[in-house]
């Protein structure tokens, strides 16, 4: 009892993470979940943006579970992200006598791409529904990249009803014509990518439509649109991913631009411990140049000297407050739907900031915006 053992991710500093197995009353877990068999896999994943996902098998590597957590990994001096298989066990029967467990370790494998996942996939990560003719958000690719909206199996890219090019990397207008689009990047008129999710453009939207902003996505593109006062990514080993991880009162996000005119409801998805804050949605806010802030010290570190960023806010108008009460805990996500205090109309920069008279924001896992277009 007390053994654990596991795979890890270190850069020979305080930044660790890991999964193990760990036994307990005479049981193995994973976490909360019990395993049942003697040989299991553990694997993590990591992508091009050092985001690692952990998972493991119990059936010799036919189907693997993913535990749900994403961390990025991060480097110390010119050391990369470092690679460790242990087992160790804290517990002590007497002053003098810990418990001595083991594992056996079959083998250890290690592969590689040098292929990153494409620009259009950044750019488009899921599938969207949109009324012809209209602006839409893009995810930013980070990179100066020519990118297109246009019917499969394009080859010549020209600017007319059934293709539109993106004036910035940050939204693009839907054709005019309905139909089946995906996004191409385009470099010296020839295809470097095509995004797997698809774009489907309709004449007319008679039923709700809604509009999801995953603000997992915002961990890593914190770096361009985040414009508030701070934001901390814990970068600690009990990071739980997919959402947005302590919030600062004060921070400003940058939600996308949209036709306001068919906005009818805003939720956003929130967990906060005490409460007491407010999700104000904003119209017309001017940032200032950005700069970088280096935190350097605490427990909980930025992920990379990027990841936060001051600027001045200026001006804007409320359209639509979320009060958030406590909601019972951190992680325990409550949705909460905005209040609408203006009626807004036509294309128009979209706004969130954390208001109220505490410190923390709470942990924000995702907002939707739903759009009745008749």
């Amino acid at each position: 009892n007390g053994q654990r053992a596991g795979l890890a991710h270190f850069n020979s500093g305080s930044n660790h993470s890991l999964i193990r197995v760990e036994m307990r009353d005479g049981k193995k877990y994973i976490g909360d979940q019990e395993i049942t068999v003697d040989s299991i896999l553990l694997k993590t994943i990591v992508d091009l943006d050092r985001i690692a996902t952990y998972c493991y098998s119990t059936d010799g590597g036919e189907t693997y579970t993913d535990i749900g957590v994403r961390y990025r990994l991060v480097s110390a001096n010119y050391r990369g992200d470092l690679i460790g298989i242990f087992t160790y066990n804290n517990t002590v029967t007497s002053a003098t006598q810990p418990l001595n467990g083991f594992v056996d370790i079959e083998y250890f494998r290690y592969s590689y791409s040098r292929q990153a996942s494409s620009n259009a996939d950044r750019a488009l990560p899921r599938d969207v529904v949109v009324q012809s003719d209209r602006q839409f958000s893009l995810i930013n690719c980070r990179e100066s990249v020519t990118l297109w909206l246009a019917p499969a199996d394009t080859t010549v890219f020209i600017a007319n009803d059934t293709m539109t090019r993106a004036a910035s990397l940050t939204s693009i207008n839907a054709p005019k014509t309905p139909g089946l689009y995906y996004l191409y990047e385009v470099r010296d008129g020839a295809v470097v990518s095509r995004s797997a999710a698809s774009v489907t453009v309709a004449d007319k939207i008679e039923t709700p439509g809604q509009t999801v902003i995953e603000m997992e996505d915002y961990v890593w593109a914190v770096i361009q649109t985040h414009v508030g006062g701070s934001v901390w990514v814990n970068t600690g080993a009990t990071m739980s991913g997919k959402f947005l991880d302590n919030t600062i009162v004060g921070d400003v996000y940058y939600l996308g631009k949209f036709d306001l005119t068919a906005l009818t409801d805003i939720t956003i998805h929130a967990g906060h411990a005490d409460g007491g804050v407010q999700y104000v949605f904003y119209t017309g806010m001017t940032a200032g140049p950005r700069t970088p802030y280096i935190y350097t010290g605490g427990e909980q570190k930025y992920q990379n000297q990027r990841d936060k960023y001051t600027a001045a806010v200026t001006g804007g108008v409320g359209i639509a407050t979320a009060n958030c009460p406590s909601t019972g805990g951190w992680n325990n996500f409550t949705a909460l739907t905005a209040t609408m205090n203006e009626s807004v109309t036509g294309e128009q920069e979209l706004f969130m900031r954390i208001e109220g008279s505490g410190n923390y924001g709470g942990n924000l896992d995702r907002v939707v915006l739903t759009f009745v277009v008749k």
